[in-house]
C-alpha cells in the first residue's frame, strides 16, 4: 500500500452550506440507511475495515456516476443490478462536521498526488483516507472531486459522523424503477444502456 503524504499538523477544512445529499444504495440494504459500511473496496474506504464510510453527493447525477456507472465499460449497465438500486435523500448537519477537502488548493498545499486521487487504483486514496481519519483533528469526512464529472464534488463520511446524518424527514428509499425521472435525467447526458 502506498504511503500517503505527511499530513500537516492542522488539516484544512471545507464548509458546506448544503444540508441535503443524494445517496444510492442496494435495495436489500435500504432499511439500514444511512449506513456506514466497512467494505474495504471503494475509493476512500478504510484499507482494512478500520472504520465505516458513507458516500453521497449534492446532486443525483454525480451520485449515479460515482456509484452505478463507475466501473461499467461502454456504459452498459446490468438490468438486474439496476433494478436492485434505490435512491435516498439524506439530511446532514454539515455545520457540525469537520470535512477535509482533497481537491484544489487544499490538495496542492497537502502535496497530494492528483493522478492517484483520480486514478482507478484505490490503494493511495484508501491510505490517505485512513491517515485523515486517524489524524489528531478527528475529521468527520472528505470532500473530493468526482472522477467522472470533474466539475462536481462528492462526500465521504467516516462513521464518527453517524450522529449528524439521517434520512430526510418523512422520506424513504425509492427504487430506480419507481422513480424513472431520476435516471432518465442522467441518461439525457450520459447515454447508458441497460442489458
Amino acid at each position: 500500500m502506498p504511503t500517503p503524504p505527511h499530513l500537516p499538523k492542522t488539516l484544512p477544512t471545507e464548509i458546506l452550506t448544503e444540508a441535503g445529499f443524494f445517496r444510492i444504495a442496494k435495495r436489500n440494504y435500504s432499511t439500514s440507511e444511512p449506513s456506514f459500511r466497512n467494505a474495504k473496496v471503494y475509493r476512500f474506504d478504510a484499507p482494512s475495515g478500520e472504520f465505516g464510510t458513507l458516500y453521497c453527493a449534492r446532486d443525483f447525477k454525480t451520485c449515479f456516476l460515482e456509484t452505478v456507472i463507475r466501473d461499467q465499460p461502454g456504459l452498459n449497465l446490468s438490468l438486474a443490478d439496476f433494478k436492485q438500486r434505490c435512491a435516498l435523500f439524506l439530511l446532514i448537519d454539515t455545520q457540525k462536521l469537520k470535512l477535509v477537502p482533497v481537491h484544489g488548493d487544499a490538495a496542492t498545499r497537502m502535496r497530494l498526488d492528483s493522478a492517484h486521487l483520480l486514478g482507478a487504483d484505490y490503494s493511495y486514496t484508501q491510505a490517505l483516507s485512513k491517515a485523515i481519519h486517524d489524524h489528531a483533528d478527528q475529521a468527520h469526512g472528505i470532500v473530493y472531486r468526482s472522477r467522472f464529472d470533474s466539475s462536481q464534488m462528492a462526500l465521504v463520511l467516516f462513521d464518527r459522523a453517524k450522529p449528524f446524518a439521517r434520512l430526510f424527514p418523512n422520506s424513504q428509499p425509492v427504487s430506480f424503477e419507481d422513480a424513472p425521472e431520476l435516471t432518465d435525467a442522467v441518461r439525457s447526458t450520459v447515454p447508458f444502456a441497460l442489458i
